[in-house]
Order: C-alpha cells, then structure tokens, then sequence
C-alpha cells in the first residue's frame, strides 16, 4: 500500500499514528494482501466542509478503484459539540476517530458496496437519495461507518500504547 500524509505542522508522532492506524486499519479491514499492496491513500489534513470524506481519486477508474483521497479537516475536529475546545490529545484522538470512520468508506468502495455514480449513491448496486439527514445518518454505508469507528479506534490505541516504544526506537535508526 502507498500512504501519503499532507497538512501543514502536524507533530511527527501524530503523522506516525496515522501512518500505523491507516495500516493496522485497511490490514483489519480487508483480508487480501494482494489488494492491500495495491491501494493508494492520500490522507489531507486540510479545511472541508464537514469532519471529514473519503472518495476515489479524481484520475481513478470508478469501478474497481484503488488509488483514494482521505480528507480530514483539522479544525473542525478542534472542537467538540458543546463548542469546549480540546486538547491536542482529545483532538488527535478525534482525528483518528474520523480517519478509521473514513477508511471504512475506503474499504466500501473498495469492495464494490458503495458507488458514486452521476445519478448518485449507489450501496450494493441499489440507488439511495439522501434528501435529509435523517436519510444520510440512516444510508446503510454510514450505519457501517459509525458502527466500526469505535472498535478501529479502541483497536488502534491498544496497538498504539503497546508497541510505541517499539516504534519509536526502529524509526531513531
């Protein structure tokens, strides 16, 4: 798989965290190393209009795709519901909330489950209109998203607090 991380002052051990979810993630994911070793993802951290979107590469063939664009906006994550602003450690652990959530869309896309097509959305070859939010929080791809977020993030802070050490040596050498 190549990885490319872009945005402007992030810390070195953020970028290295997101280097290692993005892996453990997509490795967690999807259970094909031939697949795997064949995916491109560009994850930018940089203003959008929501938390965040993963979506196939502009130059990327629709229908079996594997080159994707991950945006993350960071200054939306700065901030939590109640509009109390978080700490860098509660910010980079909401960055990775919303990057394993955008991975899982990868992973649809991927595997052929969600489409975007000039009609619209597609999710397993069934057109969804999403009119309203309740019918974009209720898209069988979203239900998904937000129901794996959780774990892949759990997942990856207990891969994280166990092997940081580790990581930290190999990448000094």
């Amino acid at each position: 798989m190549k990885l490319k991380v872009h945005g402007k002052n992030l810390p070195r051990k953020f970028r290295m965290g997101v280097y290692g979810m993005t892996e453990l993630t997509i490795r967690d994911l999807l259970d094909n190393r031939r697949l795997i070793k064949n995916l491109e993802i560009d994850i930018h951290f940089r203003h959008h209009e929501d938390n965040g979107e993963a979506m196939v590469h502009e130059d990327e063939f629709r229908s079996r795709p594997r080159r994707f664009r991950v945006i993350i906006d960071p200054y939306k994550t700065r901030f939590d519901e109640y509009g109390r602003e978080l700490s860098d450690e509660e910010w980079a652990n909401e960055a990775f909330k919303v990057l394993g959530h955008e991975l899982v869309h990868v992973k649809q896309y991927v595997l052929g489950d969600l489409s975007m097509r000039t009609k619209g959305t597609y999710w397993k070859g069934e057109y969804h209109k999403i009119e309203n939010m309740a019918d974009y929080f209720k898209s069988p791809w979203e239900v998904e998203a937000y129901g794996l977020e959780r774990y892949l993030h759990m997942n990856f802070i207990d891969f994280w607090s166990n092997n940081i050490e580790e990581i930290y040596e190999k990448d000094e050498k």
